[in-house]
């Protein structure tokens, strides 16, 4: 008997599916449970172990294609084993020829995109057709963090995770979100949805320079964790999206989304709004610079200080101006008052 093997559903949201490769080929005995295919979405890589045990009589997509959820790519004569494959299955196994495109000139090469890079384009063009972006950007004072870092990052190390910037910007921003409800929520033509978690995505680069993507895992309850804890999970996320070993639920629920752009020595940008989310902070790189500063006897001096540009791009038809400036600040000060009163 003839069991199908269909491309699965691994999360919300996900309809397509890049095949990135076989571990088996026609004619090849397989065992249940052992891994059949590798699978790739714009979130997560995932193996599919073979239903049954048997003989592969036909595979109905092949590498590098794109499957869609819920379809079948193979066929397995369940029970059978040897190298034969019927001629029906055979005939199966071939899939359409995909259509080719050449370059327009000798000196001009084609690099086909991967499904990551099409998904991005078509998140950020619907993104900005969907809302009403508006940029605002304010400048912090990171003396305060740096000074803790300092004093904290051998003792983080000690426990086996690494202290970075992006924790404190995380911990900061779901304080402001905590504070500012209406900046965790949604926009639907019925009114607003608020988010009863804060649910924080953080845009992890997947690297490979200018034809590189990036993903945005979710660090589940943020204004709940401690700053060891969140530096903990920004470590799990960022190594489990470069090793493509993120789970469904790590790139689901996410209500507002943290982009660290400094790591580019960029000072500020703006960025995407991550639909159906109404907001998205961008953070800079620390430059050391002269800034006036006023001391506690109310004498203005000059001084070298940490500073870093915060970007907040923010859904006009939710909010307005004041309340974005006001949680923008909110952040703000979160960060130049660290520590807050728990870590």
């Amino acid at each position: 008997m003839n069991v199908k093997v269909f491309a699965p559903l691994i999360g919300e949201g996900v309809e397509e599916l890049t095949l990135v490769s076989w571990k088996k080929k026609v004619g090849d005995s397989v065992k249940e449970g052992e891994e059949l295919v590798e699978l790739e979405s714009d979130k997560v890589t995932t193996e599919v172990p073979s239903p049954a045990t048997g003989r592969i009589a036909a595979l109905l997509a092949e590498a590098g294609t794109l499957v869609r959820a819920g379809q079948a790519i193979a066929l397995l004569e369940e029970g059978a084993i040897g190298p034969a494959a019927s001629d029906e299955a055979a005939a199966a196994a071939k899939p359409e020829p995909a259509p080719t495109a050449g370059p327009e000139g000798a000196s001009a090469a084609l690099r086909p995109h991967s499904l990551l890079r099409r998904r991005i384009a078509e998140r950020m063009i619907e993104s900005q057709r969907t809302s009403a972006q508006v940029f605002t950007v304010a400048e912090a004072d990171l003396s305060a963090v740096v000074a803790h870092r300092a004093a904290h990052k051998e003792a983080f190390a000690g426990e086996g995770v690494r202290l970075t910037l992006s924790a404190y910007f995380v911990s900061a921003l779901a304080r402001a979100l905590r504070l500012f409800p209406e900046m965790n929520s949604s926009w639907s033509e019925e009114g607003m949805i608020l988010h009863p978690e804060i649910n924080i995505g953080v845009a992890v680069s997947l690297g490979g320079g200018l034809s590189g993507g990036l993903i945005v895992p979710v660090i589940r309850r943020a204004d709940a964790l401690s700053l060891m804890e969140t530096a903990h999970e920004i470590e799990r996320l960022a190594n489990a999206a470069r090793s493509g070993t993120l789970g469904s639920l790590d790139v689901k629920g996410g209500t507002f989304t943290l982009t660290n752009y400094g790591a580019t020595l960029s000072l500020f940008a703006a960025p995407i709004i991550d639909q159906p989310q109404i907001g998205i902070l961008g953070t800079g790189s620390l430059q050391r610079r002269p800034v006036a500063v006023m001391g506690s006897d109310g004498v203005e001096s000059i001084a070298i200080r940490p500073m870093v540009y915060l970007s907040l791009v923010f859904d006009h038809r939710a909010i307005d101006g004041e309340a974005a400036g006001l949680f923008l600040r909110g952040v703000k000060e979160g960060l130049e008052a660290w520590p807050p009163s728990r870590t």
